[in-house]
This record gives C-alpha cells, structure tokens and sequence, in this order.
C-alpha cells in the first residue's frame, strides 16, 4: 500500500500514465490493469444490487429467501440501479462526488456498525459468537490454498495492487505523510471487519442458526437471525445499508481507475467518460446478473459471475499487483520511493515489494492453480477421491474442500448415492445450493457452501443431476472444511 500509494503521488498521474512514465512500452501493462479492475466491477455491482434488495425488503417488512430472490428478475433491477448510482458518482467528479459520498457514507457506516455491536453484547449468544470468531484453526496454516485466499481478500479489502491507490496517490497533498497515512487505511479496515463479526456471528449463535460465509451468510442465516430478533426490522436496514455503502464506495473507486485513464488518453469530459464506460460496464456485467436471476445463464454449468469471480478475481488480481510491483520496483528509480517515504522505511519497503511479495503471490497463485488439476487415469485407483470413495482423502488428516472445480464423468444419481453410502440403512448424498441454486450432480461447479444429507433412494430417484459436490468436497461431522454446512440423516424408508 505505501509502495502504490508513493508511485501515485511521485507519477500523479493515471495508471496508464504513471506505467509510461516508467517505460513507455509499460502502458500495455497500465491499461491491462484497468481492464482487469473494470472487468471486477462488471460483476461486483451484482452483488452491490444484491444488498441494495435486501435493504430495501427490510425496510418493507418483506420476507424473501435468496433462492427465491435469484429465481426472479429482480437481480438484474437492483444491478442496474447499482450501476447507474456508481456512475453518477464518479461522473461528479473527485471531490464533488467521490469525496463527498465517502465522507459522508463511511463515517454513518462506522457508527451504525459501533451501535450494531454495543447491541449484541447484550445477546446469550454474544460469548459463543466471539469464540468461534476469534478461535483460530492453526493446522489451515500449512494449505496454500488458504494463503491464496488470504491474500485475496486482503488485496481486495485494502485494494492494493489493483492500481487504486496508483490512482488515488495521484490526488495526495506532497505535505502528507504517506505510511502514516497507509497504517490508518489498514487499521481502519481490519477494526471495521472485525465489527462486522463481533455483530455477525453472536447473532447467528443466538438464534441457532448455522455459521456459514459469503453469500450464504449475508442473504440467508442473517435475514433468519434479524426475522427473530426484537426490532429485527431496524437492524436489517441497518446492516444491509452499511453494506451497500461499503459496496458502492469500493464501486466507485475501481470505475475511477478506468474512468481517469480513459480521459487522458481521449481527452474526453468526465461526464462523457463516465458515461460511456457506465454503458460498457452494463453490457459486461449483465451476464453476470442474469445468472443469478430467472434465466440462470451459465458457461459449461457454471454461473457466469462465479465463471469471472473465479478467473478474473482469482487469477487477474493476483498477476495485476505483481505486474505493478515489478514494474516499479525493479525499472523505476529507488530515489523516487527515498523521496516520498524516506530512505530508512524505503530499505525496507523496496524490497518486499521487488522480491518478497511477487514470489508469494505467484506461489499461491500457481498452488491454487495446481489444485485444479484433474489427472483422469486417478479415478480408476482404488482408493482414490476421484472414484467416489468417500473416506479417500480423510484419512491423513481433517477432510477440507479445496473448491478444487473439478470435472468428472457424469454418474447416475442411483449409482453415485449408494457409492457414497455410508451404512446399508441410509444414502448419504453431498448436496450443495450454489448461491440458492439447489440441484444435484457429480462436480463440485461452484464454492462449496451446502448442505450434506442422508437421503432415502426414492426421494433421489426425483433429483435432476445438475449440481453436486464432488466426494473430495464433502465436509464432515462437524461441518468443517469449504462447506461450512450440516449433517442432515434422512432414514433410508427399505428399498
């Protein structure tokens, strides 16, 4: 952050610009840098409208499960409406209108989240939801997969690396001190995170729901805890709302990289500029929100937003801030980083950010990369995961999903459902509902955050085989791994 951050302000210019500065032939890697925070937002703003509904059905005492809001066209509203709110913000300008809705939405976000908090302390849940907050899990340590993970969200809370803070560098006063300023924005978010679980999860212990993450645990467990709870109303507009701000701000910052290297290439207006990428950005992103919608568009099975989530937010990020920090570590002049941090806190930044931090993020990157490899000739061994065994892979050790999206032959639900059964009585079928979705099916085609359940063969006999996890994705007794679901036993009714 303070290597970007002091690029930005020393370049002040745009992305584009400040990778020409460089070298001129680095604007190639100026404009893929754009592309990819431009293609991240196309499918954001989906889940920026997601948040925007759910406000609003809060605030008008309107009950409506996830699986039913994404059977709707609904989606598709609330992503345009989120949209043409994003670009009218930037359209205003820096500080007419970025500046303007940060101050005013961060600070209300902050508050409401402080009041959400001082709430649930009050809870019977409040100790349990704090203990499984805050009990880490150190054998996770040794997985790469949890690394690259780490690393993403990290990346995408602070937005380093992605040229936002290139740009944002650029708007800097020379007066002020730059990794002071770095560790506020760090401190910040993580204090801001950490409310948003110390409110979260009391709430889900509470009421005895099942702690889930992402999609699942904004739109699904949390609308069940606030329909319980006294004045439940009051505190879902609230914490949706918070969510939306959140969203809307990070919206409006990525459309400006674009925005700001497009107007200086074309010499255009803001407001033309903005509008034009607006139109650009709705065309990109309406794949995305029709397959969270009615139409369920996918590609080869997969929605089309978890199709970009999973190649342009996996692998683009990560290659986006390497490019950035090798192409100003390694060819632009070390004075510049002396200048602007001072050359005690440069030794150090320097090289982290020429050696330590390129080598991590392609580690993890080719780790999670590697992890997807399906190896045919494998399901034909005795013993292994990819022939329906369902202890294969538990044995060395806690079972986790690896999200690992793995494409299998396909196998009929009957013979899948008894490969997999655990004792004669029953049928024990890895379900998972991707977002909503539900279904059945041999390939884990979406993050597994479902449910596992013992199903009696008539009930499977019914089921389509459109979705379900692959063995090696199935949680165990206690829920752990990339499920983060439960156990359901269903007795097998004599078949």
């Amino acid at each position: 952050m303070v290597f970007e951050l002091a690029m930005g302000r020393s370049f002040h210019g745009t992305v584009v610009g400040a990778f020409r500065a460089v070298r001129p032939s680095f604007r190639i890697a100026g404009w893929f840098l754009c592309a990819t925070i431009f293609l991240v937002i196309c499918y954001y703003l989906v889940i920026t409208g997601w948040t925007a509904a759910y406000a609003l059905f809060s605030l008008a005492g309107v009950s409506i499960t996830f699986a039913d809001f994404t059977a709707s066209d609904m989606p598709v509203f609330f992503f345009l409406f989120s949209a043409a709110v994003t670009t009218g913000v930037v359209s205003r300008g820096v500080r007419k209108g970025i500046e303007r809705v940060s101050v005013i939405l961060i600070p209300v976000s902050v508050a409401i989240l402080i009041v959400m908090a001082l709430y649930v302390t009050t809870l019977p849940g409040f100790l349990e939801g704090t203990v499984f907050l805050f009990s880490p899990d150190f054998s996770v340590l040794f997985d790469p997969l949890v690394w690259s993970a780490a690393f993403g969200q990290a990346f995408f809370s602070l937005s380093v690396g992605t040229g936002i803070l290139l740009t944002y560098g650029a708007y800097m006063e020379k007066g002020i001190p730059i990794p002071r300023s770095a560790l506020v924005i760090t401190l910040a978010d993580l204090g801001v995170a950490l409310l948003a679980g110390i409110v979260i999860f009391p709430l889900v212990f509470t009421f005895g729901l099942e702690p889930a993450a992402g999609a699942e645990l904004a739109f699904s467990t949390l609308p069940k805890a606030f329909a319980l709870m006294p004045g439940g109303v009051i505190f879902a507009v609230s914490f949706f709302l918070v969510l939306f701000f959140a969203a809307i701000t990070s919206a409006v910052s990525m459309l400006e990289v674009g925005v700001s290297s497009l107007r200086e290439a074309v010499s255009w207006s803001r407001e033309k500029t903005s509008l034009l990428l607006g139109l650009v950005m709705v065309a990109i992103g309406l794949p995305s929100s029709l397959s969270y919608s009615a139409a369920n568009w996918t590609v080869g099975g997969v929605k089309i937003l978890d199709f970009m989530d999973e190649t342009v937010g996996t692998l683009g990020l990560p290659l986006a801030a390497v490019i950035l920090a090798v192409s100003f570590s390694w060819f632009a002049p070390r004075e510049i980083l002396d200048r602007e941090i001072g050359r005690s806190f440069a030794g150090i930044v320097h090289p982290l950010c020429k050696y330590v931090i390129p080598a991590i993020l392609l580690g993890t990157t080719l780790a999670r990369l590697a992890s997807g490899i399906d190896l045919a000739d494998l399901r034909l061994l005795p013993g292994s995961p990819w022939n329906g065994d369902p202890d294969a892979g538990r044995r060395d050790g806690p079972h986790r999903c690896r999200d690992s999206h793995r494409r299998l032959a396909p196998v009929p639900v009957r013979e899948m459902s008894v490969r997999t059964a655990p004792v004669p009585e029953r049928v024990t079928l890895a379900r998972f509902f991707p977002k909503g979705e539900p279904g059945i099916s041999p390939i884990c085609s979406g993050r597994c955050r479902g449910v596992t359940r013992s199903l009696p063969l008539p009930e499977l006999e019914d089921l389509e085989p459109e979705h379900a996890c692959h063995p090696r994705c199935r949680s165990d007794q206690e829920g752990r791994g990339g499920h983060r679901g439960k156990r359901e036993e269903i007795p097998h009714r004599g078949e």
